[in-house]
């Protein structure tokens, strides 16, 4: 069946990446339970080695795979309650990604990555918007990307001025933005874009990912 408010509705998805895969299935808890068993009988019958970690999971509870969150929410449309799939980047896996990489400390606070002091300002600019660009190309796709654009951009952007507090002796993020600008550019040509411009730079590109990808590196 085509409609999902049907009682005979069934649908399984099925996604692979390297070792991980993640089977989303609509329908009974009862067939649910079977597809697991039939996973973990797959997994001991295997030569090689696997992961044993097969869980079972609501669609509502929710789940992280290839660092985005996937879960379910009903809405009532009319008469009737439909169920839709949320796609949406957890904040918190993005800052415990930035915390190893040295752009935030144990309480998510910016902090100042020194690695690569010395280098040019425009320089520093390119590795933060490069960091910047790459969390934002990967979740392009996210339900919550307004949100995800705003929230990483002032952590990257406190972070790089903390640098350049340090680097230029202004002791302050209120005077590095005094001195340079909102956006950190100051006369240069480089500079941090606004969470303005990034959605309206990303609204223009095709949001369409061809199949799952790896979180990308932070350098650290």
């Amino acid at each position: 069946h085509k409609d999902p408010t049907l009682e005979g509705y069934r649908r399984l998805y099925y996604c692979r990446h390297a070792g991980s895969f993640f089977i989303g299935f609509a329908g009974i808890g009862r067939d649910a339970r079977e597809i697991e068993m039939m996973c973990y009988d797959f997994i001991k019958i295997q030569t090689f080695k696997v992961d044993p970690n097969v869980q079972l999971i609501r669609s509502d509870k929710g789940t992280l795979f290839l660092g985005t969150l996937i879960y379910t929410v009903i809405e009532q449309l009319g008469e009737r309650r439909h169920r839709f799939l949320r796609l949406t980047c957890p904040i918190q896996h993005v800052l415990r990604r930035l915390k190893g990489a040295g752009y935030v400390d144990g309480q998510w606070k910016p902090t100042p990555h020194m690695r690569g002091y010395s280098q040019e300002k425009d320089l520093m600019i390119v590795k933060y918007n490069n960091v910047y660009f790459g969390i934002m190309e990967y979740y392009s796709f996210a339900d919550n990307y307004r949100h995800t654009v705003k929230s990483i951009f002032w952590v990257l952007r406190s972070s790089c001025a903390k640098v350049f507090a340090a680097k230029y002796k202004l002791r302050s993020q209120k005077k590095v933005f005094v001195k340079f600008g909102s956006d950190l550019g100051g006369r240069g040509s480089l500079y941090m874009p606004s969470p303005k411009e990034v959605i309206a730079m990303m609204d223009r590109q095709p949001r369409y990912r061809p199949g799952p990808t790896p979180f990308p590196r932070i350098p650290g």
